[in-house]
Formats: structure tokens, C-alpha cells, sequence
């Protein structure tokens, strides 16, 4: 009865949908698109700058092999990468000695090519967090002016090749990057990981001469220098709207949210009745990847059709996550935005906004409160009421 694709459905987010809709409509109008996931690439624990512009070139490098256009990056540019990197890496100087020891300690192809055999020993080294993340980081920062030269040449000699092949030019999209763990980098100041990569380091992330699309954790709305390195406002994608600020339900945001689980199952022979699957709507505050979390939950618990015994089983396995979420000094921060229905701007609620204890509306008005699942949590629970 349940779908058996129910694991991979239950991760589609309305953002990497808006993002697949957005490569499928400029590969359309002519442009040739490298979209990757960063969180499939990088550690999101730990993520530098150099990490995020590094897989960007081993991902334009290998999109553009595996394309049909038949177009061949400057082999000498991504010789001059490479060879630094895998110094770096492996210790070797000598290049018989870089690929052997490429080849035994990472386990790449004899057969593949240099750059490439770097770039798999490089991403093992980001997945893996090795200590030699941070020997590559450093080089990278001694040596961004040369590294942004050769980028820069690859880049723009791809875009005259892509243009020769009838191409309107080169679009980088980089999902994921929103899902960078927030954590201070340094004590009793503002600096984080995520004000480290966009902020600090913005420039560097614009430098590649190409269109870039980069997503980013919604954290960074708060802070106010944001606006200064990217000059264009972000897209936001907010929480759907299925209740006013006033708590009253909002009819037509729980139809569309709905809507989501009739396109992918036939919710009268999963669900016991339609008002059930409302609740659970409810339960998710509007946030798409939960209301996904909490249907696939009750299907767990359902034992022939979803109904309100196991919607309530999956809605307290919810609560039990966020409850490990909600520290001690965030109930007084809760209790304010709940009150104002706002995020105050101070960067001390951008843990809030990041791990989703608080949720932002912008449906005509702008406003936000605690999510459903944080107000059903003991500690916060018995403050509200």
C-alpha cells in the first residue's frame, strides 16, 4: 500500500525543486548548466571558502567530459592546479610519484587523467574531513590570486568554446550550501561558519567569471553585512502559510501544501480521511521537508491505513528531535518571537532561524513563530502556557 519510493521522496525539498526548475529552463534557453549538491560533496560539519571554489572547478571539469558538446577544458590550466594540490596531498614532488601514491593511498584509476585522480583524492579529503584539509586551505590561501588566474583562464576559454558549440554561456548552480552546520569560529565574536564563507570571504565566492548561483543558510538574512557583498536581495523561499499570524488556519496554504502528497501517493488508500492528513500539515508549520518527514513517519506506525493513532506517534517522534535541539537559553529568545510574531535581527537568533526552531512567513505579510513541533516540547510547552 505504501509507495516503495517512499525514502526518496520523503528528501525532495521545494528549494532543489525550484533550483532543478530553474537548470531545466535556462539549459532551454541555451545556456549549458553545472549543477551539483554541495552536501553530497563537502563535509557540511566543516567547509571552507577554498572548499566550496575547489569542487566548483572538479565539478565543471567532470560536467563538461561526461557532456555530449565535445569540448576539452585547457589541459595546461588544470596541470597548474593539480599539480600544486597533489604536492599538497600526497607530499610527492616528482609526477610519477604524485600518481602512484594518488592511485595506492586513495585508490583512483591508473587510467584516468592527472587533474582528475587530484580531484577524487581531493573530495575524499573534504568527506572525510582529513587532517590535510587544513594543509590544502592554507595553500589555497597563500596562493587565491594564481588559483583565481587559472580559474578564471579555464573559464573563460570554456565560455568561447561553449559559444563556438552555439551555447549562450555557463550557469553554476551549487545546492546545499544552506545545510553548512552554524557554529562560532571564534570565541565572544560574531564570527561563524557561515559569516566566514559569505561574508568574510564573499569576494572570493563571486571571483569565478561566470553566472553562480549559490544557495545559503537563512541564518545569514540576519546579519547586516550580508547585503554588502551581494549586492542583489536573496531568494527566499519561506514556510507556506497554513495558518494567519493570528493562529487561525489558512485554508488555501494547507491545500497546496497538500497537494505535495496527492502528486506522489493516493492518499485515500493511504490515509484513513483527508483530515488526518491536514493535521499533520499542520503539525509541520508549513516547512515542506517536514510535513514530508512526518507522513513517511506515520506510514511507519500505520498498520494498515495512516490513521490518528499514527499520526500522533509520528508527530511526537518529531517533537523528540526538536526537543534535542531547544537549549536552555533559547526559551526566553522563543517566548519573544512567539509574542512579537518577528525575528529580531540581533545575531544571537540565527540558530533559531538556522536549525528551524522559529519559522519566517512571508505570504503578503512578513511575520514568524515558533514551530509546531518546538511549542509541543516540554521545556517550552509550559512556558507558552
Amino acid at each position: 500500500m505504501f509507495p516503495a519510493n517512499l525514502e526518496s521522496w520523503a528528501t525532495i525539498e521545494s528549494k532543489t525543486t525550484e533550483l532543478l526548475r530553474l537548470k531545466a529552463e535556462l539549459e532551454k534557453n541555451g545556456y549549458f548548466v553545472v549543477f551539483f549538491d554541495a552536501e553530497l560533496e563537502l563535509n557540511k560539519n566543516d567547509v571552507d571558502w577554498s572548499d566550496i571554489i575547489l569542487t566548483i572547478v572538479r565539478q565543471i571539469d567532470e560536467q563538461v567530459r561526461n557532456s555530449n558538446l565535445n569540448i576539452k577544458l585547457r589541459e595546461k590550466v588544470l596541470e597548474n592546479i593539480g599539480s600544486w594540490i597533489a604536492e599538497v596531498v600526497v607530499e610527492r614532488k616528482e609526477r610519477s610519484e604524485q600518481e602512484a601514491q594518488l592511485e595506492s593511498q586513495f585508490g583512483v584509476g591508473a587510467n584516468l587523467p592527472f587533474f582528475v585522480k587530484v580531484s577524487l583524492a581531493l573530495k575524499a579529503i573534504f568527506k572525510t574531513s582529513s587532517s590535510q584539509v587544513k594543509t590544502v586551505r592554507q595553500e589555497v590561501e597563500t596562493r587565491a590570486a594564481l588559483l583565481f588566474d587559472d580559474i578564471n583562464t579555464l573559464l573563460d576559454d570554456l565560455q568561447i568554446q561553449l559559444k563556438d558549440k552555439g551555447k549562450r554561456g555557463l550557469v553554476i548552480i551549487v545546492d546545499g550550501l544552506e545545510k553548512i552546520i552554524l557554529r562560532p569560529l571564534i570565541e565572544d565574536t560574531n564570527l561563524t561558519s557561515h559569516s566566514s564563507i559569505y561574508i568574510e570571504h564573499g569576494e572570493h565566492l563571486k571571483t569565478p567569471r561566470c553566472h553562480i548561483v549559490y544557495t545559503m543558510p537563512i541564518s545569514l538574512l540576519r546579519e547586516e553585512h550580508v547585503g554588502e557583498v551581494f549586492i542583489d536581495a536573496p531568494s527566499v523561499i519561506p514556510m507556506v502559510k497554513v495558518r494567519n499570524s493570528d493562529g487561525d488556519e489558512y485554508p488555501d496554504g494547507i491545500v497546496k501544501m497538500c497537494e505535495i502528497i496527492h502528486r506522489r501517493i493516493d492518499v485515500p488508500e493511504v490515509f484513513e480521511s483527508a483530515s488526518i492528513l491536514n493535521d499533520l500539515c499542520l503539525a509541520s508549520g508549513g516547512h515542506v521537508k517536514d510535513f514530508l518527514r512526518l507522513v513517511r513517519y506515520a506510514c511507519r506506525y500505520a498498520d494498515n491505513k495512516i490513521d490518528s493513532r499514527a499520526a500522533q506517534k509520528a508527530i511526537n517522534e518529531l517533537v523528540r528531535e526538536y526537543d534535542y535541539l531547544v537549549k536552555d537559553g533559547d526559551i526566553e529568545k522563543l517566548v519573544k518571537v512567539h509574542k512579537e510574531r518577528r525575528i529580531p535581527s540581533d545575531p544571537e537568533y540565527a540558530r533559531l532561524s538556522h536549525q528551524l526552531l522559529v519559522l519566517e512567513y512571508r505570504n503578503q505579510e512578513r511575520w514568524a513563530d515558533v514551530h509546531p513541533m518546538v511549542k509541543q516540547t516540554r521545556k517550552v510547552r509550559e512556558v507558552l502556557t
